[in-house]
């Protein structure tokens, strides 16, 4: 009788256990992906100018920073973000308001952690789109 009660007692701890893992698994990366993050040039680890940042707001927006070559030309477009997982989120945006296409998609995260993040999309048979950031 007290082996069945404790195989029981065990069996709930662990399905408590799975259940609080997976359901908490999707908003802990979206707070770990809020901020802004700096893409990094690995053509060129040494260049310093920021060409590219993503700044992820918690609301459902993604800002889009993108530099020119003079920092005094900058553009922020603004489209959404919609986390599909804990490993996974979709970039929309429409490109009549300006929004960059090249960001649009279903984006998988590779890295995220120690103010490091690392995204790929899937180019449907052409391909991966790597991008690394780090948080600023």
């Amino acid at each position: 009788m007290k082996t069945r009660k404790y195989s029981l007692f065990l069996g709930l701890a662990l399905l408590a256990l799975v259940l609080t893992l997976f359901s908490c698994g999707k908003g802990a990366t979206e707070n770990k992906l809020l901020g802004r993050w700096c893409r990094i040039n690995l053509d060129n680890l040494d260049d310093s100018l920021r060409i590219e940042e993503w700044e992820f707001t918690g609301e459902d927006l993604v800002i889009h920073h993108h530099h020119a070559y003079d920092p005094a030309d900058t553009a922020a477009l603004s489209g959404m973000y919609v986390m599909n997982n804990y490993r996974e989120f979709t970039v929309s945006g429409s490109v009549e308001d300006g929004w960059n296409a090249d960001a649009n998609g279903t984006w998988r995260i590779v890295k995220l952690k120690k103010g490091s993040l690392i995204i790929i999309r899937d180019e449907g048979g052409h391909g991966l789109t790597f991008k690394e950031f780090k948080k600023l």
